[in-house]
């Protein structure tokens, strides 16, 4: 598999990468890696990578995109548990005063923000349970978008696939 083989590639150069690169770059390295690795199911080895990432990471938004990966992560790995901790800890740096009044009138906080709550419903819609929470975090994300970016028809058709999929069950 191409994919697989360029993780292996990427993993192989990353002692280089550490000497060469600064703290920012290797994150996002570790972030490339952790998702490599969970899309091909090895929860355990991205965990570790985005456990590097997120300890190495100074900035809010990468910190923010490591946290919504380690959400997927585990949700794929069916640990919601660990999944809905990952993104209310992306959330509650959202909020924070640090990237709350840099970012708040930027796009890309709404997006995060927006896709953070889309996450959390697929997890809880994932987790069979709480349906009904699901709904709300789609809704939150929904309510986001339609004031930041109405425009954005690939964030609502996946909104709305979420949202059909709780209704459906």
């Amino acid at each position: 598999n191409q994919f697989e083989r360029g993780i292996e590639i990427l993993t192989m150069f990353l002692g280089t990468i550490n000497r060469s690169w600064d703290k920012e770059n290797r994150a996002e390295a570790y972030l490339a890696v952790g998702k490599g690795y969970t899309f091909l199911a090895e929860y355990k080895k991205a965990d570790s990578f985005l456990q590097k990432a997120l300890a190495i990471t100074h900035d809010p938004e990468n910190k923010v995109t490591v946290l919504c990966q380690m959400g997927e992560m585990s949700r794929f790995a069916c640990n919601y548990d660990d999944a809905i901790a990952a993104l209310n800890q992306a959330l509650e740096i959202l909020s924070s005063e640090q990237i709350g009044e840099r970012c708040k009138s930027d796009d890309s906080w709404s997006k995060l923000t927006a896709s953070v709550h889309l996450r959390i419903g697929g997890v809880l819609s994932d987790w069979g349970k709480c349906d009904l929470e699901a709904l709300e975090s789609f809704e939150r994300a929904m309510v986001i978008m339609k004031e930041d970016d109405p425009e954005d028809d690939r964030c609502f058709a996946s909104m709305y696939q979420e949202i059909g999929l709780v209704h459906a069950r």
